[in-house]
């Protein structure tokens, strides 16, 4: 069986991977391990997962954000291919920082329905189950999830991170509300003109000054050498991926 990540980005996918690895139970597969299915059209660069009961998952950076060409491109794939080589599950995992974000969640959940001749309202949050007919007539099953993060405000990936670097330290949150400000009344003709990109800012400058001899690290490696289970806010954060792993039939 095969189950399916959908992120934003490479940053995004670390700390995905810190979860799936050692708080679900799975194996990163080497090249020369990975399975068979191939969503080339969407990123050739997955990551490929596995746990001990030999269901495959797969980690995909989607190209320009586009959740819902992904999704299509996805479920073609499946109809197109066996009920053995089909995604049975999936999971889309988008940033929080868009006023539109219940439109593309109900963008995806139309295409789910079309697919499966269904009417299930999606919202984030939830597993919704779906069963549809692929090219060689058999009834597959198949369930989706969206998470937003974070999910009780916006904003993105680096939102959450700050929120459990700071963990509920006064001095850190401090710096961090500093930062936010900083960032938010910055002008300039040129730079940091939309709000993504203040967002990954406010992220940085609180590094910068909580960790100052860690500025020239990339965001990428300052997050790999995070702790990620160590959170509370990180499990809750991801506590529908609990659900990876298990067989659907």
């Amino acid at each position: 069986m095969y189950e399916l990540i959908l992120c934003e980005g490479k940053t995004d996918a670390i700390a995905l991977s810190y979860y799936v690895i050692h708080e679900a139970q799975y194996q990163f597969l080497r090249k020369n391990k990975q399975p068979v299915p191939t969503l080339s059209n969407i990123n050739e660069n997955l990551l490929w997962y596995q746990n001990n009961s030999d269901i495959n998952l797969a980690i995909c950076s989607i190209e320009g954000n586009d959740f819902t060409a992904a999704i299509e491109k996805v479920m073609q794939y499946n109809k197109d291919n066996s009920v053995e080589d089909s995604f049975k599950r999936i999971v889309t995992v988008m940033d929080h920082d868009d006023d539109k974000i219940q439109e593309k969640i109900e963008q995806i959940g139309r295409i789910c329905n079309s697919a499966s001749d269904a009417s299930i309202p999606m919202l984030a949050g939830k597993w919704y189950p779906y069963t549809y007919e692929n090219s060689f007539n058999y009834t597959v099953n198949f369930e989706i999830a969206c998470i937003l993060q974070p999910d009780k405000e916006y904003g993105a990936l680096e939102t959450f991170v700050l929120q459990m670097l700071t963990n509920g330290d006064a001095e850190k949150e401090s710096v961090a509300k500093q930062s936010k400000h900083f960032v938010q009344n910055f002008s300039s003709a040129t730079y940091l003109q939309h709000r993504r990109d203040k967002t990954k800012a406010e992220l940085s400058v609180a590094i910068s000054v909580m960790w100052p001899d860690r500025t020239f690290e990339t965001i990428n490696e300052f997050l790999e050498k995070i702790e990620w289970g160590k959170f509370e806010g990180f499990h809750q954060q991801f506590a529908l991926l609990n659900r990876l792993g298990t067989i659907i039939t």
